[in-house]
């Protein structure tokens, strides 16, 4: 037998610090808690070869989260302004011979957004959370997939409430949906930024080549207002305030588990809206202006600009 997977004990949904004053200073003495979240553990014979991954599938048998052993190192998404030591590595999944736990905090993936920051619940040597973070997922049954060396096992994961939160499920159920919502709306924000950003890049890079293309020049001119009214925000600057609203509601929605709040829609309905008229707005700046300018560039023969896919 290549490898093994352990039945997990039951996951319980806990919210494992929610201080929010000053953290204890280094030196102060505190206790252990177990993990947090599914503790998986595992075991690979001594001829296994080739990465290991683990999947969490929900009853319907989708794929939710996937952890490779080959995974690159995450990328620093901000700035540590403080000691490494307030610091936790992410967990990496183990391909070696031999015992293995592996900890999945019960999250989805991160939401996308364009700056993060980390949180000042932080225990040191335990963990700064960097925020957003991604939602946890409803109390309920999982299934954990373990591909290793060519077999596949699997094992049912269980996931409770907090018994201390009485939320109903109707409620967890309104939070989870509304959190997708979110990240939704915090995907099209981030792509729509950084399409933009690109393109004004191109912009840029093509200015000089523009000396004596008249037609070229004022097209480029007429994109660049289109990209940046002179009397208006800028598209780039309108997603990433949408997405900058977005981000700080996401890690409110992420504090409590309860229904969402008429304060939190609303918030969620405005950003929305804004960022569907930025869409508008953009939409039209390409339709309009970038054509007009790649026509000018091809008469001119020169290299016509593209805009980088929002996937």
């Amino acid at each position: 037998q290549p490898a093994h997977l352990f039945a997990p004990a039951v996951a319980v949904r806990l919210h494992a610090n929610n201080n929010k004053d000053t953290p204890l200073p280094p030196e102060t003495p505190i206790g252990h808690n177990p993990p947090n979240g599914a503790v998986i553990d595992y075991w690979l014979g001594a001829h296994t070869q080739g990465p290991v991954t683990l999947s969490v599938l929900d009853a319907q048998g989708h794929v939710l989260r996937r952890f490779v052993s080959d995974a690159q190192a995450p990328v620093r998404l901000a700035d540590r302004y403080f000691a490494a030591g307030w610091i936790k590595p992410a967990p990496q999944l183990q391909a070696t011979p031999g015992m293995h736990r592996f900890v999945w905090d019960l999250r989805l993936p991160r939401p996308q957004a364009i700056r993060y920051s980390y949180s000042i619940a932080a225990v040191w040597g335990r963990d700064t959370p960097l925020e957003p973070r991604g939602p946890r997922i409803l109390p309920g049954r999982y299934i954990l997939e373990l591909q290793a060396d060519g077999s596949t096992l699997r094992r049912n994961l269980l996931v409770t409430e907090d018994p201390r939160v009485h939320a109903t499920p109707a409620a967890l159920t309104q939070l989870f949906d509304f959190q997708q919502q979110l990240g939704g709306a915090l995907a099209r924000s981030y792509a729509g930024a950084g399409q933009v950003q690109a393109l004004q890049r191109e912009l840029d890079v093509l200015q000089p080549k523009l000396a004596g293309h008249a037609a070229a020049q004022a097209a480029s001119r007429s994109l660049r207002d289109a990209l940046a009214p002179p009397h208006g925000a800028a598209l780039q600057a309108r997603y990433v305030r949408a997405n900058a609203e977005l981000a700080a509601l996401a890690t409110d929605a992420n504090a409590a588990d309860r229904a969402p709040t008429a304060a939190q829609r609303a918030v969620y309905a405005q950003a929305s809206a804004a960022i569907a008229a930025t869409d508008a707005a953009w939409t039209q700046a390409q339709q309009g202006p970038l054509r007009a300018l790649n026509a000018a560039l091809q008469s001119a023969r020169l290299q016509p600009l593209s805009v980088p896919s929002a996937a």
